[in-house]
């Protein structure tokens, strides 16, 4: 029987909390919004997919959805002190040491990946996410399941990444966010920690 993951009641708490408390700890005004690029690494170390334009990005933003944006980089742990060799650290925050990653997503207006975890995690919470993944021919056939069954737009350049921000649809995304949701067998609410506390208790009493 599915219960849930634990990382993920996050989710089903109160948001603001956490937004304040990420944008206090960057200094990040109240009112800009953050884009939170967490892309994950390669096991052969090339860096040339991570070339995302910032610049672009918060142009291409702001004209779909409006207000000021902030872009917060959360690289991989096996990535995270190359970030400032990777991007102009006027257009971003490096928060590739921030302890909580549940906590960015939950304070993320939009999220960009690739293939990390975190993409169909920030699918429970209903909000924009894209993929760009420039490399993606190098991995045909090494998912799951295919990207495109994901709710979020798949890009392979910055082109593509910001024609998909321009045209993205949200009543198509919320449709296909449920779709896979319930494909996926989702059972994650604001319960499910303690769902697995007591399952580990009883599991622990009928050992004894």
């Amino acid at each position: 029987e599915k219960i849930g993951k634990a990382r993920d009641s996050i989710f089903y708490n109160d948001h603001k909390p956490y937004i304040k408390k990420v944008k206090d700890f960057y200094k990040i005004p109240y009112d800009t919004k953050i884009v939170l690029y967490a892309p994950t690494w390669r096991p052969d170390g090339r860096m040339h997919c991570f070339n995302i334009d910032t610049k672009l990005l918060k142009k291409t933003l702001t004209e779909k959805f409006g207000g000021k944006w902030q872009i917060l980089i959360r690289m991989h742990s096996r990535m995270k002190n190359y970030v400032q060799k990777m991007f102009d650290n006027r257009e971003i925050i490096d928060a590739s040491k921030y302890l909580d990653m549940q906590e960015l997503l939950v304070a993320a207006d939009v999220l960009i990946s690739d293939y990390s975890s975190c993409i169909p995690e920030y699918t429970i919470l209903k909000k924009p996410s894209f993929i760009y993944a420039t490399d993606i021919n190098n991995y045909s056939s090494g998912f799951y399941y295919p990207l495109s069954t994901l709710p979020s737009p798949v890009a392979e350049d910055n082109g593509e990444l910001a024609n998909n921000i321009l045209n993205f649809d949200n009543d198509l995304f919320l449709k296909k966010a449920d779709e896979f949701l319930i494909k996926m067998g989702h059972k994650d609410d604001a319960n499910s920690c303690q769902r697995i506390v007591d399952l580990i208790l009883e599991k622990m009493k009928n050992d004894r």
